[in-house]
């Protein structure tokens, strides 16, 4: 999707692109608006999902540089009527969040959110990948409800890439990257960052998660909305 500007400077409907995702093994939804501009990418999205004891709902704000590398996350959560907010960001060279620096986060280089797929398309969009590929990554994982943030390790290797521009990733879990923080992976039955867990991802041509089984799938409405470029 091309970026576009009015001559006021002031961005236009195409610079924004809706993605949703269906949860396969319970009931849940994240809906996300990527928002594209000459200089950042943005995206703007809530989840909601039937977590362990209740619902639990999320609300995030993404900014990156317009090539995906992460500058900054605000998020939400609510549950159990219990309301918890988080900031972080990343200069290129200090991670910091709300109470200040994070030096446990100094060997990450992209953040992963647990329970939205949006953040997988952080190190496939910004990363150089060549067919066959593996590439070890620091996360800054966040967890849910908790968010809470630590250093985790992940292996993304490209495994094909098709005609039409969509590529298919084998994504495994690797475990904590330093002596872990907190216990529990926070939801029953969801992946922690803590057991060796592997998915084949397919993401489109822009970089966004298809289909990530056995949890997100890609809703058709929004799959047919991206494709056409609305």
């Amino acid at each position: 999707m091309n970026p576009s500007t009015s001559p006021a400077g002031k961005m236009q409907s195409a610079d924004v692109q809706l993605v949703a995702w269906s949860w396969q093994t319970r009931t849940g939804l994240d809906v996300a608006a990527v928002i594209h501009a000459p200089d950042r990418v943005r995206v703007e999205g809530r989840m909601q999902a039937q977590w362990d004891d209740g619902p639990l709902e999320l609300a995030y704000r993404l900014e990156c540089g317009a090539d995906w590398r992460f500058v900054r996350l605000d998020a939400r959560t609510v549950y159990q009527r219990d309301t918890r907010t988080l900031q972080l960001a990343w200069d290129g060279g200090q991670w910091t969040d709300g109470h200040g620096p994070r030096d446990d986060l100094a060997d990450a280089a992209y953040i992963d959110i647990m329970a939205t797929p949006i953040t997988n398309t952080l190190p496939v969009c910004y990363a150089s990948w060549q067919p066959g590929a593996s590439q070890v990554f620091t996360m800054a994982y966040v967890r849910l409800p908790e968010l809470t943030v630590e250093p985790v390790r992940q292996r993304y290797t490209l495994l094909a890439t098709e005609a039409d521009g969509r590529r298919r990733f084998r994504y495994e879990t690797l475990g904590p990257a330093a002596e872990r923080q907190a216990s529990g992976t926070g939801l029953s039955g969801y992946h922690g960052q803590d057991s060796a867990f592997t998915a084949e991802l397919v993401v489109d041509a822009a970089g966004l998660v298809i289909s990530y089984p056995p949890y997100w799938d890609r809703m058709p409405a929004a799959r047919a909305l991206a494709e056409h470029g609305a």
